[in-house]
């Protein structure tokens, strides 16, 4: 079972976009992931939208 759900990945994932890549700020608001999940969550998204050509990141 995962340890965070798809949804709370996603936030993650959407707030490090905002926050122009910093994980520290991401981390600080939501109290986590780790700095390594995080990116791993990032490069994931990043391959779900290269391989559907769909792009996931909210646009503020």
């Amino acid at each position: 079972m995962a340890r965070y759900g798809r949804e709370q990945r996603g936030r993650a994932v959407d707030l490090y976009v905002r926050y122009e890549r910093c994980a520290v700020d991401v981390i600080r608001e939501l109290g986590h992931p780790g700095k390594g999940a995080l990116l791993s969550w990032y490069a994931d998204q990043l391959e779900e939208e290269r391989t559907r050509g769909v792009c996931f990141v909210k646009l503020l």
